[in-house]
């Protein structure tokens, strides 16, 4: 039996994308973000109605796709309002008209779940969930696995297993007989547990471990990984911490040279294994300078995703990186924001 569905998650918008690539062209895509800031991204694909970016908000009516696929297992976030009072419809997985896994969010107060299989509709769910789809909402939508989690500015709407999806993948996008204006999407790919580790010694690393707790993300901690290690563990995504403690290395008998050349080769493996990498720069200004920024070039460019403490980025070297390397990155304002994007990337054990 067929079974590419590709996530559309949730209820109307069809996560876009504009930061489509990842690192490696080997590599799947995992990171779809689109704040319409410009022009329609050539990375959506308009199918039905009339669509188009106007103000910063994409305003439409009809069905538009992403022209990219993501992974099985995903998550996506977007704000989103109604301009009429009509159905929404999030195609969170689509491969085509006859496979397909949609939410539909209707006025009347229900929201549909549908799975459609080479035609065959093989769930067909309701759940009541009153939503004044006239105001802006944060909807954020789930896939793990079998599991789907819906959720609204945080509230979650429904949980549930739903058998026939596991194996569905491909893009995803929204079908709406309401006209829509959207203003921010987001869609990644990135599955527990993930692996915590350090490139430099710093106490970031462990910091990060307490943080990925706090937002009940399934978590493994190592201070320091080797590539065979790395292989062994049961890690769906290594997320290093980078940030070079002088005192860290020297009580670990290690140098700069040593700590990179290591770290290059578990990039390497993990590359060989398609394990996506989340760097992450949690430890502001304090953990810049001569011996930092050697490590912060070599490999945030080799990365699927960037977070970094914006103190530690008052020189825009982590911007320029990232845009010049295509890798998608967010900014937090103190370290504490780590466990708030965690809950966001992953299927966290309770939604936060």
């Amino acid at each position: 039996m067929k079974k590419v569905l590709t996530l559309f998650a949730m209820v109307l918008l069809l996560f876009s994308i504009s930061f489509g690539s990842t690192a490696s062209s080997s590599t799947p895509d995992r990171v779809f973000l689109d704040d319409f800031s410009g022009k329609l991204s050539t990375n959506w694909r308009v199918t039905e109605g009339d669509w188009m970016v106007e103000n910063n908000k994409l305003v439409g009516k009809g069905v538009i796709l992403s022209r990219v696929d993501l992974p099985t297992n995903r998550v996506v976030k977007f704000h989103l309002k109604t301009l009429e009072e009509e159905s929404v419809s999030f195609l969170g997985k689509y491969e085509s008209d006859e496979n397909l896994v949609r939410i539909s969010l209707n006025s009347n107060g229900t929201t549909q779940f549908i799975v459609l299989d080479e035609g065959k509709k093989v769930v067909d769910e309701q759940f009541s969930v009153p939503i004044e789809l006239s105001n802006v909402h944060t909807y954020r939508v789930v896939f793990s696995g079998a599991e789907v989690r819906f959720s609204t500015d945080g509230e979650t709407n429904f949980e549930q297993s739903f058998d026939p999806i596991t194996e569905i993948n491909g893009k995803f996008g929204l079908n709406t007989n309401s006209q829509v204006q959207v203003t921010m999407v987001r869609g990644t790919s990135f599955e527990t547990p993930i692996l915590i580790t350090s490139i430099g010694q710093s106490p970031g690393a462990k910091m990060g471990q307490i943080l990925a707790d706090r937002a009940n993300v399934s978590s493994i901690y190592k201070s320091r990984i080797t590539p065979q290690e790395l292989e062994e563990t049961e890690a769906k995504t290594l997320i290093p911490i980078i940030g070079v403690s002088g005192k860290g290395l020297g009580a670990a008998g290690l140098d700069l040279s040593d700590e990179i050349d290591l770290a290059s080769k578990v990039f390497d493996k993990a590359g060989a294994l398609s394990i996506p990498i989340i760097s992450m720069h949690i430890e502001g200004k304090a953990r810049r300078g001569e011996m930092s920024d050697p490590i912060i070039k070599e490999f945030v460019p080799r990365s699927d995703y960037v977070v970094v403490k914006a103190s530690g980025n008052q020189d825009d070297l982590f911007t320029d990186l990232a845009n010049t390397n295509d890798i998608p990155f967010i900014t937090i304002e103190g370290t504490a924001g780590v466990s708030a994007v965690l809950s966001d990337l992953f299927y966290s054990r309770q939604e936060q």
